[in-house]
């Protein structure tokens, strides 16, 4: 699982990845690190324009990058596939792995053809079943999987058991020097007991 922070230091390992929005630029991007690109609207009204101009400056490094979100409501998950109809084709076009941004209720939606699913909606909603129900649903199309808002080890351990493919949170901001260390050290204990677990759990004798 890869983790993605918003923090634009300059220093941040590589291991780590980068969330970029037009409100907070390029940032790691330009350094090599793999990334994602979010829309925004989680933090305000969605800026079309601002935000496809912002794709298009990042053309070059769609290399490194694992998806870029289609424009989204928050909590609202009919409005959300309004808007995935409206412009998931335009981002698709500039050579972008599409993200659906899944929300509160969208188990009972039918989710759509895309490349990948991005957990948002509020916080009860994304560590629910339901939330649970459209990962599993994701895993089943082999479509690559990312939370939003992991800023937690509890919550970094239990996506990874989910089999998230990558999660996003703002943590490292609060407090870089601290906070990178904590991150990359709980990213180690989930590997690490994920090892164990999937040891115990084949009775020792998995190769």
């Amino acid at each position: 699982m890869i983790y993605l922070t918003g923090s634009t230091i300059s220093n941040t390992p590589k291991n780590i990845g980068f969330m970029a929005t037009p409100a907070n630029g390029a940032g790691l991007v330009y350094l090599g690190h793999l990334w994602a690109a979010d829309n925004g609207a989680f933090t305000g009204a969605f800026e079309e324009v601002k935000y496809f101009a912002f794709l298009e400056k990042l053309i070059q490094y769609q290399d490194t990058c694992l998806f870029a979100t289609c424009p989204d409501v928050l909590c609202d998950p009919v409005e959300t596939l309004k808007l995935w109809e409206r412009y998931n084709q335009r981002i698709m076009e500039l050579g972008y792995k599409v993200a659906f941004v899944c929300q509160d209720g969208m188990e009972d939606l039918e989710l759509p053809e895309c490349d990948a699913i991005f957990i948002g909606g509020s916080t009860d909603w994304k560590m629910s079943n339901g939330a649970g129900a459209c990962i599993a649903e994701a895993k089943r199309r082999r479509l690559w999987v990312h939370v939003g808002r992991v800023n937690s080890r509890r919550r970094i351990r239990h996506f990874r058991l989910m089999g998230v493919d990558s999660v996003d949170g703002n943590f490292i901001g609060f407090g870089p020097d601290i906070n990178t260390p904590k991150i990359v050290r709980w990213m180690k204990e989930r590997m690490l007991f994920d090892d164990l677990y999937n040891f115990v759990s084949c009775g020792n004798s998995c190769r």
